[in-house]
């Protein structure tokens, strides 16, 4: 069990690399993915930029590294967004090797409210184009019935 409590409030983006904003004991802070070694990392983003000196971050070296390793959790279970870290379920903190090559990878998609709302409004256009497609088919068929008779 992290002797911090974090809490993950939103992760933004559809795809790598993501970003997103919690709270470490109550201390707020901004973070995103960087690529390293062909896998996608989590960093602090601090006023000296992603990862900069210790000394000058405003967080300890074990801040961070609970920040990244509660991030990389959160991002493999959306459910856990807004979920303090210290009141988990158990089987959230499991750990695998990361030197064992995993059979099968998965695809994860970070959506935020807006997103939602985006993709909602281009199914209802994309629902009113194939509605309005259905009624001309039909105006064909009877088209076709009356020309039959």
């Amino acid at each position: 069990m992290s002797k911090y409590t974090i809490i993950i409030h939103q992760i933004e983006g559809l795809q790598n690399p993501l970003s997103g904003k919690g709270t470490i004991d109550g201390n707020p802070f901004d973070m995103k993915q960087i690529n390293y070694s062909d896998s996608w990392i989590w960093k602090v983003d601090t006023k000296n930029g992603l990862g900069g000196a210790i000394t000058d971050s405003g967080f300890s070296r074990g801040e961070r590294s609970a920040i990244a390793r509660w991030a990389k959790l959160v991002t493999s279970d959306f459910n856990l967004i807004g979920t303090p870290s210290s009141i988990a379920p158990s089987q959230t903190r499991t750990r695998t090797s990361s030197s064992t090559p995993s059979k099968e990878k998965k695809v994860q998609f970070n959506v935020t409210n807006e997103t939602i709302k985006d993709l909602n409004e281009r199914i209802e256009l994309k629902n009113q184009k194939i509605k309005s497609q259905a009624k001309e088919i039909r105006d064909l068929k009877a088209q076709l019935r009356s020309l039959k008779k």
